[in-house]
């Protein structure tokens, strides 16, 4: 009897037996799963998708300045003369006309004079010498000084001065024979070229050597 009570016998032992054959393959399953789940990924397994980056604080946009408007560069104002400009009354681009004529003389400064300006009973007419390229930098009064001399010796003669043909400035001049004096008249110059005419329609004129134009004194007209 005690020998009996030794021995295991039945069906208890079978089922234990099972459970543990059941657990080592659900355990060999587990970590077989885990282990082609890591390495059957590859490199082309999806990423994580990314938390979308937090929005920035909207800010008004400053307002884009206006290009500037072209403007044309701004035209340097003219200057007076820097130094008085002189013409000859024999130079080719004058013109002589009436009873007047270029005739040597000594002293003069171009060795000539314009003669018989003014009435000297021509029968061409009053004599009259005419500067026609008198040119100035801006519209104004210059100071134009007549340099003469009286051929005849007459003490005084008048003469009668027009620029661009507007109204006639008479000029009463002092000297004699002897070459040359000088008289100063202010007259009213346009920009530019311009047209001085020297004759007397009712009496002698002086001989004219030449003019001389001064520096502008007086801005405007």
């Amino acid at each position: 009897m005690d020998g009996d009570r030794g021995r295991v016998t039945g069906p208890v032992p079978l089922v234990l037996v099972g459970a543990v054959v059941v657990a080592l393959f659900v355990g060999a399953g587990t970590l077989l799963g885990g282990y082609l789940g890591r390495h059957t990924a590859g490199p082309h397994a999806a990423a994580p998708a990314a938390a979308p980056p937090s929005a920035a604080p909207s800010r008004s946009a400053a307002p884009r300045p206006a290009p500037p408007r072209w403007a044309p560069p701004a035209s340097p104002a003219p200057s007076p003369l820097a130094t008085p400009r002189s013409y000859e009354a024999e130079a080719a681009a004058n013109t002589v006309s009436g009873g007047a004529f270029v005739a040597p003389y000594a002293g003069a400064s171009g060795g000539r004079i314009v003669k018989n300006l003014g009435v000297w009973g021509s029968p061409a007419g009053a004599g009259t010498l005419t500067f026609t390229g008198v040119r100035v930098p801006a519209a104004g009064r210059y100071a134009v000084t007549i340099v003469y001399v009286h051929v005849n010796g007459d003490a005084t003669r008048t003469l009668v001065v027009t620029v661009n043909g507007g109204s006639p400035v008479r000029v009463s001049v002092s000297g004699g024979s002897a070459c040359c004096q000088r008289q100063a008249v202010t007259l009213t110059l346009a920009a530019g070229v311009n047209r001085i005419s020297l004759t007397n329609p009712t009496g002698h004129a002086p001989a004219v050597d030449k003019i001389t134009v001064a520096p502008r004194y007086i801005a405007t007209p």
